[in-house]
């Protein structure tokens, strides 16, 4: 699985490049994530308007992601979330735990940071190396 990697204006975008986050794709994922630890920062939006579906494993990748940035200090935002993800989120009430917004820009506004303004790009393969060049 590929996932993309951003900066913008001190938040780190990160957005997984799949259609769906379940046991079968999201292992590699949280390998990535977790590489990623030290670089995330302490603003991280989560970009999931590609993920179409996700299962429980999908979701525990999420409440350890989420977990992992706010015990350093920062703050995990949802952004794009699918309708199936959504109700998925609400009946597992975790929409009460992380932020939740229509899209990137939306979530970037609440920060005050206008959207558009990147500063660094990456991407990861499955296995969480490096690709491309991560903070400003």
């Amino acid at each position: 699985m590929r996932v993309n990697v951003r900066q913008v204006r001190g938040v780190t975008v990160i957005q997984p490049d799949a259609d769906r986050l379940d046991a079968g794709s999201v292992g590699q994922f949280c390998q990535g994530l977790e590489g990623l630890a030290e670089p995330l920062g302490s603003r991280v939006v989560l970009d999931l308007c590609r993920v179409r579906t996700m299962d429980s494993t999908g979701l525990g990748c999420l409440v350890r992601t989420f977990r992992q940035v706010v015990a350093n200090g920062g703050s995990l935002w949802l952004a794009g979330v699918r309708p199936q993800v959504s109700t998925l989120l609400r009946i597992t009430e975790l929409d009460r735990l992380m932020a939740v917004y229509a899209d990137v820009a939306d979530a970037l506004a609440v920060w005050g940071d206008p959207p558009g303004a990147t500063f660094g790009r990456g991407t990861y393969e499955s296995d969480g190396r490096s690709q491309g060049r991560m903070g400003s």
